[in-house]
């Protein structure tokens, strides 16, 4: 309800009134009586005429004031009609005023369904409440009450709803977006939905509804997989020092180490007689729920969380424990269990295996939960789970939610150039988004704008598909990740973007050319369904054979390279030296156990070892040695990537989709560099960013050049 500023003067006085909405009868509601201050002005005359413009202003109140009529804490009761859901509008502002509640009203011996009343509350004074985090999922097939009239709601909200019934108390209220909010009121929505974070840190705590008991093998005591997660979870924090962060690898292994004895007796032990239930683990990552974008921030942000699977439940921090230690067991197992018999059990196996690695589940608690606060930004969230190279990466219903999803994780800064609005077509919101964080200098945004895995029509070629699969990228990653490797190709210059005069479309960025691409690979490594011994095998199936063939392509196009180079001499030589032979196929990126990190200088050896290692592999059947798992693995960071010659003699990495006579440029601010395709008119298309050996930390803007703008549609 809203008031002008001249309205706040209260009379004592109480209205007890039978509201009318439609055909529909209103429980009676106790409430105040506001009077204007500037009555006077209402009086054309005598008396009884101001009597009768009180009168009428009491009306006015009683009609368009509904809103303001918990200002004691008393709520609004809404009506739903027998043909719809007539949702009173709430205040709007630059602060959540006003907020929907729904409460389970008690079983009845009559009743057929579950009965509700939705009520709304100013925010401010609210009562408290339990938020409901759950995955949407299939379209409305059920029913329920809300406030006498039926309403169709969704299959999983039904069992969540049966749930809460029987776990909380009746006077509990609950935020639960799909009816708390108006789903058709386009601004409402963007108001509300500006505010997730407000809701979510203001509720006393998170109901997080995984659906129904996962497939446990045994019934017996001690079997049942949440009971097994809840053992490892405090395993886990009994073992760990008082401030502990996922960061610390060190930290983790020693953490693994302290709870090995243990870990290793459960997993030597036969599923349904102790062992860990790796099945049900399985069934467990495969919930849907882990992939609903709005899950992480509901996640994140609450105060306290229990995860709720049919009538068992475990708290965050137990299952982000639990969630630690068996990631650290699996990354322990994939290194050591090749050479230490004991650890070759048919459990351990089949948890090696046949479980997806640090899947999705693992990633959103661990992040939501272990990472500290203050490496936490709109950036990061966006760079973990947009990126999906991973099975099973976060989606979204509403593809604005990729961004909106994620907006409890926005610094300050971040929050004040996105807000939600739902008035804006999926390709605007996009296009906005982008050109908003190209404006406040996030540039590795143009590396995700990749042009092979765009579903979304109509989006500028600079602009990424937010919702469809984007790619780990090349180099651009330590502007929202700063202890990721660091590559600075533009050197000290500094952004320049801005609109294009030809159009909106258009986004202008200063630069310089480099060169132009005359030749590009033929083979890289890409990924296969694949059996045995694969190289890559329980995190990318990628053949053996293909990482060999790509490498033996790197040798010959580093010769044509000597070769070109050797005829310009504009080309220094640093861009072609033996070093690139073995740094392009990884894009100078090699990772190790604590992460990702630029390859040293005394790489070749090991570059040799791998070569050899392949075609043993290949022809005898023999293992690929450890120590050559770094390589190896930087090569699979960039899959579908290819190698190509500039016509001076440069050498680099790129994506699959460029071709002869493609551009090589330097953008100004930018971390690498990136292929661009002449449109004619002076435009360009973006083909994507890519690896230049003996450019990227600045070396090629050390000579005179010639800035050049360019307009990419």
């Amino acid at each position: 309800m809203t008031h002008n500023a001249s309205d706040h003067q209260t009379t004592n006085g109480t209205l007890h009134h039978s509201q009318l909405f439609g055909q529909e009868e209103v429980a009676l509601i106790e409430y105040e009586i506001e009077e204007t201050p500037t009555q006077a002005q209402y009086a054309f005359g005598s008396s009884n005429h101001m009597v009768q413009d009180y009168q009428f202003q009491l009306m006015l109140l009683e009609q368009k004031n509904k809103r303001r009529l918990q200002r004691q804490r008393n709520p609004v009761v809404m009506t739903v009609q027998k043909h719809g859901f007539p949702y009173h509008g709430i205040s709007q502002g630059q602060n959540l005023r006003e907020i929907r509640l729904l409460r389970l009203l008690p079983k009845t011996p009559l009743s057929t369904m579950i009965e509700t009343e939705l009520l709304i509350f100013e925010f401010p004074n609210c009562p408290e409440f339990v938020a409901l985090s759950y995955v949407w999922g299939a379209p409305a097939l059920e029913s329920i009450k809300i406030n006498g009239c039926q309403l169709s709601i969704r299959t999983s909200l039904l069992a969540a709803l049966i749930q809460m019934q029987h776990d909380l108390d009746p006077s509990t209220y609950f935020w639960i977006d799909a009816v708390c909010i108006n789903q058709s009121d386009v601004n409402e929505k963007s108001h509300v939905v500006q505010h997730m974070r407000t809701i979510f840190e203001r509720a006393q705590g998170v109901y997080a509804w995984l659906g129904g008991p996962v497939p446990d093998t045994s019934v017996s005591p001690g079997n049942h997989l949440i009971q097994q997660l809840s053992f490892l979870g405090r395993l886990f924090w009994d073992a760990s020092p008082e401030k502990y962060h996922i960061e610390n690898k060190d930290t983790t292994r020693e953490i693994l180490l302290k709870c090995w004895p243990t870990m290793a007796y459960m997993f030597q032990l036969p599923i349904g007689q102790g062992g860990f239930s790796i099945p049900a683990y399985q069934a467990l990552c495969e919930r849907e729920y882990w992939t609903r974008i709005w899950v992480l921030q509901e996640v994140h942000l609450a105060r306290e969380i229990d995860f709720h699977i049919g009538d068992q439940k475990i708290s965050l921090k137990l299952l982000s424990g639990a969630f630690a230690l068996l990631q650290a067991l699996q990354k322990h197992l994939f290194a050591m269990a090749p050479h230490d018999q004991a650890l070759q059990t048919p459990q351990m196996h089949d948890f090696m295996h046949e479980v997806t690695p640090f899947p999705q589940m693992h990633r959103l608690v661990i992040y939501t939960s272990l990472y500290p606060s203050e490496i936490l930004s709109l950036r990061i969230a966006m760079t973990n789970f947009c990126i999906k190279d991973m099975i099973s990466g976060a989606r979204a219903t509403d593809p604005r939610d990729m961004i909106y999803g994620l907006l409890g994780f926005a610094t300050k800064n971040e929050k004040e150039f996105i807000v939600p609005n739902y008035g804006l077509s999926i390709c605007d919101t996009y296009h906005f988004v982008t050109r908003s964080f190209l404006a406040q200098g996030w540039t590795d945004v143009l590396a995700w704008a990749q042009g092979h895995n765009k579903t979304l029509q109509g989006l500028p070629t600079w602009v990424p598909d937010y919702s469809g699969t984007i790619h780990e990228t090349l180099c651009s990653k330590s502007q929202a990740k700063w202890w990721m490797p660091s590559f600075k190709a533009s050197g000290n210059t500094q952004l320049s973007a801005g609109d294009s005069p030809l159009a909106y479309s258009i986004m202008s960025l200063a630069g310089v050319s480099v060169d132009d691409i005359s030749i590009v690979g033929n083979t890289s490594p890409t990924l296969q369904n694949c059996k045995g011994d694969d190289v890559a095998k329980g995190t990318t199936m990628v053949p053996t054979s293909d990482i060999l063939l790509f490498l033996e392509e790197a040798q010959s196009l580093y010769h044509e390279a000597v070769r070109v180079a050797s005829l310009n001499s504009s080309t220094t030589l640093c861009f072609t030296d033996q070093q690139a032979m073995w740094r392009v196929p990884i894009a100078d990126q090699i990772a190790l156990p604590s992460g990702i990190t630029r390859c040293p200088t005394d790489f070749p050896a090991i570059y040799e070892i791998v070569q050899s290692s392949l075609r043993l592999n290949i022809d005898q059947g023999l293992p690929i040695p450890q120590d050559t798992r770094p390589y190896i693995d930087g090569i699979l960071l960039h899959k579908n990537c290819q190698i190509f010659v500039t016509s001076q003699g440069y050498m680099g990495l790129g994506p699959a989709e460029m071709k002869f006579g493609d551009k090589v440029v330097v953008l100004f601010g930018f971390q690498s560099p990136y292929i661009i395709r002449p449109q004619g008119d002076l435009s360009f298309s973006l083909v994507g960013e890519a690896f230049v050996h003996g450019i990227m930390d600045g070396e090629f803007l050390r000579q005179p050049l010639e800035t050049e703008v360019f307009n990419l549609v």
